[in-house]
Formats: structure tokens, sequence, C-alpha cells
């Protein structure tokens, strides 16, 4: 998108006026307007409109499948509960653009019902001597990302009974196996997205190269997937399947 695409040009601008300012000057009337619904319609109107095809399958790789993405939207703008006369323009125009998806037999359609199409695309690892040796030889080429990730919160406690019948929280249990106010992994993650490199210019030898860094240099293989396709976007149920409800609205 940096590289003046005619495509997603009101997220360009977004990102272009994020990165020109600190964050105590962000106009955050503007940036909560990028919920995740505006955020998605950008990447599908890249996805649908961009003559390029690896900036297609791009955007369609940070879109969730359409599983997902109806289960996302249904929980998101609480349709269950809201009457038609109750949408925005803006909602309107997204619900329309889900029937068109369900419908549609075009790249963006094919390649969001297609539950292999992340997994087909991407390759990760968490092992930490591959992703040093992957720092070292490749630099930027691969996408690294590092969080720390805490097991419990105890605010959301966890209730246990002791051998004599008492109950405690987790945190709190005298027979605790960790200080669980305190567990907290740091995680490391490198990955690529097949597509991104194809944008950059990576030649099919380079790629086949990198993958095999990838798979050769682990002591735990890496996996040819992201998973995303497994993500649970919503815990939705409705009396007719998902893609039924999206059918019947009238719009």
């Amino acid at each position: 998108l940096e590289s003046n695409y005619q495509e997603a040009m009101d997220l360009q601008l977004f990102i272009q006026d994020i990165k020109s300012h600190s964050v105590k000057d962000i106009n955050l009337d503007v940036y909560l307007k990028w919920n995740d619904l505006e955020f998605y319609k950008s990447c599908m109107e890249v996805a649908q409109n961009s003559r390029d095809e690896n900036l297609k399958h791009l955007a369609s790789l940070i879109i969730p499948p359409l599983d997902g993405l109806m289960n996302f939207t249904f929980s998101s703008l609480d349709l269950k509960n809201k009457p038609n006369k109750n949408y925005s323009q803006n909602e309107i125009e997204f619900l329309k653009t889900i029937k068109r998806l369900i419908m549609n037999n075009d790249t963006l359609s094919k390649n969001l019902k297609n539950k292999d199409f992340f997994s087909a695309n991407s390759i990760y690892t968490n092992d930490s001597n591959t992703i040093d040796y992957l720092r070292n030889k490749w630099g930027n080429l691969i996408n690294y990302s590092s969080s720390t990730v805490y097991g419990y919160k105890t605010t959301e406690p966890i209730y246990l009974y002791d051998s004599q019948g008492n109950v405690f929280t987790l945190h709190e249990h005298p027979e605790k196996s960790c200080d669980w106010q305190e567990r907290q992994e740091n995680m490391q993650v490198a990955f690529v997205l097949f597509p991104e490199l194809k944008l950059k210019g990576i030649d099919e030898e380079t790629l086949q190269s990198i993958l095999y860094d990838f798979q050769t240099t682990s002591q735990n293989p890496a996996i040819n997937s992201l998973n995303y396709n497994q993500v649970n976007m919503s815990l939705t149920k409705t009396e007719n399947s998902i893609e039924d409800y999206f059918n019947m609205l009238e719009l």
C-alpha cells in the first residue's frame, strides 16, 4: 500500500498520518473510525480491484476465512438482536459485501472460502535457534514478532478445591505449582507470507531456500500454517447456518 496503489486510499492516508505523528498527536476520532470492519473493507477493496495478483492474495490473507468473517460480523454488529432498520449505511454496505462473497466465485471469494488458503501461503516457527538463524541469514525478509503472554488473570480467577474440600482461587491455592500472578512466557515467532515475498520481487529459488531453512534448522519442524482457519472468531449460534442467515438478510 505504500507503493501508491490506487486501492484503499483512505487506509493509505490513515497509515501515513499515523506514521508521521507521535502517539500523543494522533487524532483519536480518526483513529477510532478504523475498527475491524473498516479495515477489512479496505483489504477487500485491494483484494478485488488490484492489478497485482500477489497483492490480491496478500490482502486475502489479512481477511479472516469466510466462515470466521461471517461469525465475526454477526457478533460484532449484533445482527441477531438488530432489526434491519437500525443498520448504518456503512454496515449495510459491509453486509452486502458479505452476501456477494457468499454468492460470487471471484478470486477473493475463492480464497476466503478455501479453508487451506492461509496454510498454503504461509509458514512459521517459534524455535528460538531457527529464529536467530533466519534473522542472521535473511534479515528483514522474514517477519518477526515477540510478545509476553500471561496465562492467568487474577481478575478472572479459576476456583479449585484443596485436599480438604476448601475452595481457593488458583493463585491463592496452598498447593499451587507456581506463582500464577507472575507466570508469563516470552514468545517469539518468525513467519513469512508467500505473496508478500513475491510482491517484494523474491524469485522462486530464493523463496524455496527460505522455506528450506524454516524446515531444516529447527529441532521442532516449522509449521506450514498459521492455523488461521482454526481460530474461532466467535461462539455465535443461530437457528440456521450462518451462511443462510446472511443470504436471508434484506438489504
